[in-house]
């Protein structure tokens, strides 16, 4: 007769034999193929104007849907997408509008795959040259320094990417993104903001015509547990606004004991038309983090 420990022993082999190479097949599961011809949306994560970012600057996006082929994920929403300003032209006087170029030719796949599209687009800003005219006729020669306006896209603008070629991705890496932060032991109390050039609490941002920003302030109340809060708010940096992560953490320019700095456009460029919730952490000298949250109100003029 078969002892207890040799049925269990025959059991366990008859598991495995029928389990390890099912494993064994998943695991080395065929890719899926990505068909050329395919569209992928992305969404545009800051402003994007002739008159503030020259030729070369890269653009960042983020893919809208999940793209799924027979049940997989290949391509994870959320993922960030880097463009390239193409060419880009400040407006001019005697009425000349700006000018630009942009363009997307590659997309992150699960597995790290950067499968090639083209999403190419092309913006002039409207003309001015008959107001110009206009304005000539009546006032002279002051008339020809009227300028004209830059083309631009908005934070959260759509734009469509189309597959070029045929790629194989593998979906096994795929992993949801939780898009979850983690809440810092010590908190920061963001009073109140300052730029420097506006007067008014609200800053009308005029989008179509550049002007010379300059700086915007922070009025803060550091965590009581912060030994140096200067060289703690040196740290302090904008990761995400209205909860989703900018593609690149901003650092402020300056910190005192109570207030932080950033320059105008790092901050602009991600704020839209009305109310946008920022999120400022930092780290103090003890390694501890510390963050604070505001809401930044902001007029886009157009």
């Amino acid at each position: 007769m078969r002892t207890t420990a040799q049925v269990l022993t025959r059991v366990i082999s008859a598991i495995l034999a029928i389990v390890c190479p099912l494993a064994a097949h998943v695991a080395a599961a065929e890719p899926v193929k990505l068909a050329a011809g395919m569209q992928i949306e992305l969404e545009l994560q800051h402003h994007v104007t002739s008159g503030y970012l020259p030729t070369g600057s890269p653009i960042h996006f983020r893919v809208l849907e999940d793209v799924t082929v027979q049940g997989q994920t290949l391509i994870r929403k959320g993922t960030l997408v880097t463009g390239k300003m193409e060419h880009a032209q400040n407006r001019g006087m005697v009425g000349r509008s700006g000018w630009m170029t942009l363009g997307v030719h590659t997309v992150p796949a699960v597995d790290g795959t950067n499968v090639p599209v083209e999403a190419d687009l092309a913006k002039q800003g409207h003309s001015r040259a008959v107001a110009t005219v206009g304005w000539t006729l009546f006032w002279g020669l002051p008339g020809l320094i009227t300028r004209g306006v830059n083309p631009y896209l908005e934070r959260g603008s759509a734009i469509e990417a189309t597959v070029t070629n045929e790629v194989s991705i593998d979906p096994a890496p795929s992993q949801p993104a939780t898009g979850e932060r983690e809440a810092a032991p010590l908190h920061m109390q963001v009073r109140g903001h300052k730029f420097a050039a506006a007067h008014a609490p609200t800053f009308v941002f005029d989008i179509e015509r550049n002007e010379d920003l300059k700086t915007v302030s922070f009025q803060l109340q550091p965590p009581v547990e912060l030994v140096d809060p200067a060289a703690a708010l040196r740290t302090v940096e904008l990761v995400s606004v209205d909860g989703v992560a900018v593609p690149e953490p901003v650092r402020a320019v300056s910190a005192t004991a109570n207030s932080v700095t950033f320059s105008d456009w790092s901050i602009i460029q991600f704020c839209r038309d009305g109310v946008t919730s920022l999120y400022l952490p930092g780290t103090a000298l003890d390694g501890r983090a510390f963050d604070g949250d505001y809401e930044l109100r902001l007029k886009i003029k157009k």
